[in-house]
């Protein structure tokens, strides 16, 4: 932090966060609280089920998710982003007031709590989403077995019911290099491809990919959830995304902002209040000095956009959206009329 940190962030879905303990993380949140850093929190659930709380619970696992990162801002006193407010699945969708209602009863409090969301329904994950860890532990010949083998159908079954999420709804994105043929695919347009089930295409591709390949999981969100966080005045704005470096891009590295830009015209969203909780709303969220206003003395990064040529395609995930003419960053043009000039303008930025 005192060199120039902005806070710290926990991914409690994903190893190794998901085996801290407590007191552990509520140590170093204080640590973070001493300097006003912020603290960001990937929750364990943001589904109505996972695989991380026991099955059976008085609440569903997407607000036990968050119950339990409100628990590390009390006990820490420390500022919390909540990334990401998503419901993956469609039996989560119904959730979305109450889980409003603890973000701004937290707020009414006094609480420094927020959170970040974007713009489409869908979004990247592993291929092991619904690969249940008992099965995973056993040998091949265990495996092969045909009641261990009805038992994953079984399992499998029941989280996507649960969810409200098919097999139509994972597209692959990557399995290895030796095995581009599958990317842009759903897994019954594989399984049908080759004469499989879906669950035996499904096992194909976590074992060709070493239980290591990636897809894109649709239900993130349907409308009017994304509608409701992009008007809803504790929301910023993110992509969830990087550039691959193999197999299908995820279309949120390349159109999630232009996209969000698109959905506001089509809502009625103020123009201004999307491009506030682009720039200003976030610089100020993590306390970034020098950026995210026009203003004499900040550092001059500017894009210059054309709305009513602004254009994205969700069938090309790579595709370069147009609408923005120029872009400059530190003051020096990286695009200008549309086209990419080179050079490295960027800057490290630290807080100081």
């Amino acid at each position: 932090m005192e060199g120039g940190a902005f806070g710290g962030s926990f991914g409690f879905m994903y190893e190794p966060d998901r085996y801290a303990k407590e007191d552990e993380i509520v140590a170093f949140a204080k640590e973070i609280a001493k300097y006003d850093g912020i603290v960001t929190i990937h929750p364990r659930a943001c589904s109505i089920v996972s695989a991380d709380y026991p099955l059976l619970t008085k609440k569903s696992h997407l607000e036990m998710g968050l119950d339990e990162a409100v628990d590390i801002m009390k006990k820490a006193g420390c500022r919390l982003e909540y990334s990401h407010l998503i419901f993956t699945g469609q039996r989560s969708w119904k959730l979305l007031d109450k889980m409003l209602a603890v973000f701004h009863r937290e707020r009414a409090l006094g609480r420094p709590i927020a959170f970040d969301n974007y713009a489409f329904h869908y979004g990247a994950s592993v291929i092991t989403v619904v690969f249940p860890e008992w099965y995973a532990q056993l040998s091949k010949e265990e495996a092969k077995k045909p009641i261990n083998r009805f038992k994953l159908q079984l399992t499998i079954l029941m989280y996507r019911k649960v969810l409200g999420i098919d097999w139509d709804d994972m597209v692959i994105a990557y399995i290895s290099d030796d095995h581009p043929e599958y990317e842009g695919k759903t897994v019954p347009q594989a399984a049908a491809e080759e004469g499989l089930s879906n669950l035996d295409m499904y096992l194909k591709l976590v074992e060709l990919s070493g239980r290591a390949g990636s897809i894109y999981l649709g239900k993130y969100y349907n409308d009017e959830i994304v509608r409701r966080l992009m008007e809803d005045d504790l929301s910023v704005f993110m992509t969830d995304a990087w550039v691959e470096e193999k197999g299908l891009q995820n279309i949120a590295a390349f159109q999630t902002f232009p996209q969000f830009f698109l959905l506001a015209r089509r809502w009625g969203i103020p123009t201004e209040n999307v491009v506030r909780k682009m720039t200003g709303a976030t610089a100020d969220r993590y306390g970034i000095p020098q950026r995210g206003y026009l203003k004499p003395g900040y550092k001059a990064d500017v894009t210059v956009l054309d709305l009513d040529s602004m254009h994205v395609d969700e069938s090309r995930p790579d595709f370069t959206p147009t609408g923005i003419e120029h872009v400059f960053v530190n003051g020096q043009a990286v695009i200008e009329d549309g086209t990419y000039r080179g050079g490295c303008a960027g800057k490290v930025v630290l807080k100081r």
